[in-house]
């Protein structure tokens, strides 16, 4: 995971005059529990998760935002299917999340 589940692609960062703008550093942490639903159905996971970051351009201009929610997983045989429900904490709003990886 690369970025905060719950915002907008390019919502996160620095605002300079009223635009959102790269920052010079990057900050983004995740954690997520995952397992199987059931033994009868064992490619279709359960998950939960909490994800932090932001981006700057000084440490001290660092505002870390919070997404958490459930998501469910299909371990797919061409990579992981993830569809989470992500609250955004600081937007205060729910954003559904979409992605498939390539399995390594």
């Amino acid at each position: 995971q690369d970025s905060v589940r719950g915002y907008d692609y390019r919502s996160l960062g620095p605002v300079v005059d009223g635009v959102v703008t790269s920052g010079r550093m990057l900050f983004t942490s995740s954690l997520e529990l995952a397992g199987p639903i059931s033994s009868q159905y064992p490619t279709l996971w359960a998950a939960v998760f909490v994800d932090v970051g932001n981006a700057a351009n000084q440490w001290s201009q660092l505002n870390p935002v919070v997404g958490v929610g459930p998501g469910i997983r299909w371990r797919s045989p061409v990579g992981a299917l993830r569809v989470d429900l992500a609250y955004g904490v600081e937007h205060r709003s729910w954003r559904l999340e979409v992605s498939l990886g390539i399995a390594p």
